[in-house]
């Protein structure tokens, strides 16, 4: 039995291993280059932040209903995504969280009745984040890798301490 309970693990490992990413509109995270994405879509713009290589594509080449903004997100060194973001000039909550419910795990939803509306998903390496600021306004879709997501946390950490510095100088 020990045998069979740890070959069952063994087998567990092995496949999650090799188990794929989401890709996002055909652009596996972790995995496609700038070439990729550039030869799929035509990047339109593209802009180099600190870390970052942001490469904007046409919102309908998404395929997503009220598309305004999509963004992919290349390490600067790589060149490989792992992060896009698309923004919704309305809300597709419910929509979006039917169908990625079906194919992820959820890791935390905050959905009330009146308000702002958040979901998490999980997936191998990556988060998926559904966020709509109070019905009626702009919503975003984000996929990230825990690259992505461990280098915005630490942003927002920093940010918060020159914020808290500034705050205390004053005092």
């Amino acid at each position: 039995m020990k045998i069979f309970l740890s070959f069952i693990l063994v087998f567990a490992f092995f496949f999650s291993a090799f188990a794929k990413n989401p890709a996002p509109f055909g652009m596996e995270l972790g995995k496609a280059t700038i070439e990729d994405v550039n030869n799929k879509f035509g990047c339109t713009l593209v802009k180099r932040k600190e870390e970052w290589i942001m490469c904007f594509i046409r919102p309908q080449d998404t395929g997503l209903d009220k598309a305004e903004k999509a963004v992919f997100y290349f390490d600067k060194k790589t060149k490989i995504l792992h992060k896009v973001v698309v923004v919704l000039s309305e809300s597709q909550f419910k929509k979006l969280y039917r169908m990625l419910s079906a194919k992820y795990e959820i890791v935390d939803e905050h959905i009330p009745f009146v308000g702002d509306r958040y979901a998490k998903y999980k997936s191998g390496d990556v988060i998926i984040e559904i966020f709509d600021p109070h019905p009626g306004f702009e919503m975003e879709l984000r996929y990230m890798t825990s690259l992505a997501q461990k280098r915005m946390e630490e942003k927002e950490k920093r940010k918060r301490i020159e914020e808290t510095k500034k705050y205390l100088d004053l005092l």
